[in-house]
């Protein structure tokens, strides 16, 4: 299953028009990746804040390529897929949550047409059930029919899969050939263009292996778990940083010599920070750079990557992710999470603005004859 033709047909963005471009004037672009982002349910259970009255959501939705909306939805042992006990299937279209959340669709529709929006099943602390209907041909069955129905009820474009903690072991072969049995099944519901991708924490290589002849991308959690001293792990010290370009570059090459495509991978990008106290740590981009303002009078430079004992994503970083995306052919760059980015008005949405845009000319590596280069190597945004 692998869609991006078909899906390029249906919903053409900007920057598939750019490459035509391209093309059409002789160049050859060597690849292009998608840019998407999660946006948690939580952060927009108020609209009345800022991020929404201050035009921040609405901007970053018509930047983007894929929203994944974040609801917290969970499996039970029988393969139904709920929200604190509420099956999202079957919810009344009152339940508050439901409500909220067909808004929070409309707004982004509004914003963006010809974004594809796609839900998220599990996550970190949501993923308990999901080694039981993996390992059931029945909860499959039923998971997949209810898949189908959501997608169905509320015009979804896909699903990401997002199976995370110790119920999915690095080094499990049944648990990993039974996640292949579970994206097979939901595959299977799937029609047309409809999408189903995988996020996978940076070293589950064998879940990886078990899923990718069903899913059109697998995305790898290239966070939380910085390279030093040749391999990932928590930040230990103060000038570790959990989403350092090497430690992506690592966990890529870890995933690729696993035997996994290139083309169905997509690598992520914080929009946080984390000490050397892991999650006690936490700083959402947006807090560190009002503090560093406030301590230095300047908004954080692109450049910078760590301050105050945290390692971070910036501008400049994102960029060599995307760098790194196009020389490796990899299909996607994504990030956690979208709110988290800078709206303040002498800093407007910088993360965001680099996630989507083309790196400047020395990365791109066009072939073209003649003036064409100059044309296709502009600063462009991609979403």
């Amino acid at each position: 299953m692998f869609h991006i033709q078909a899906r390029s047909a249906h919903r053409p963005s900007r920057w598939r028009l750019l490459l035509l471009g391209c093309m059409l004037s002789g160049a050859q672009p060597a690849w292009a990746v998608i840019a998407s982002g999660y946006l948690p349910w939580w952060e927009t259970d108020d609209q009345t804040i800022d991020y929404f009255t201050g035009g921040a959501f609405d901007a970053q939705m018509s930047m983007l390529d894929e929203v994944i909306y974040f609801g917290e939805f969970q499996f039970d042992v029988t393969g139904g897929i709920h929200f604190t006990g509420t099956n999202i299937a079957a919810a009344d279209a009152s339940h508050w949550y439901i409500s909220q959340m067909q808004s929070t669709l409309n707004r982004i529709r509004t914003a963006n047409p010809s974004a594809r929006i796609t839900f998220t099943i599990g996550g970190a602390g949501n993923s308990n059930d999901f080694d039981d209907v993996a390992g059931s041909s029945t909860a499959r069955s039923r998971a997949a029919s209810q898949v189908a129905a959501i997608i169905d009820r509320f015009e979804f474009d896909g699903l990401d899969l997002n199976w995370e903690g110790n119920n999915i072991p690095p080094n499990d072969a049944t648990i990993a050939d039974n996640y292949g049995l579970l994206t097979q099944a939901i595959d299977g519901a799937l029609t047309g263009d409809q999408r189903l991708s995988a996020t996978l924490q940076y070293n589950r290589y064998l879940a990886a292996n078990a899923v990718v002849p069903h899913v059109d991308l697998v995305r790898v959690m290239t966070y939380d778990a910085p390279e030093v001293d040749g391999g990932p792990h928590w930040p230990t010290t103060s000038t570790d940083n959990h989403a350092s370009l090497s430690g992506t570059i690592y966990i890529l090459d870890q995933m690729i010599a696993a035997g996994i495509d290139p083309a169905k991978l997509g690598i992520g990008a914080a929009f946080y920070g984390l000490d050397h106290g892991g999650w006690s740590g936490f700083e959402d981009f947006s807090s560190l750079d009002q503090r560093y303002f406030n301590a230095n009078g300047i908004w954080l430079p692109d450049d910078l990557t760590s301050w105050d004992g945290k390692g971070f994503d910036s501008v400049d970083s994102i960029q060599d992710k995307i760098d790194l995306a196009m020389d490796r052919g990899l299909q996607e760059i994504f990030t956690w999470e979208l709110s988290q980015d800078s709206y303040q008005a002498g800093h407007w949405l910088p993360l965001t603005t680099a996630l989507t845009t083309i790196p400047e000319p020395a990365s791109l590596g066009l072939l073209t004859p003649g003036g064409a280069l100059l044309l296709c190597r502009r600063r462009r945004r991609l979403g």
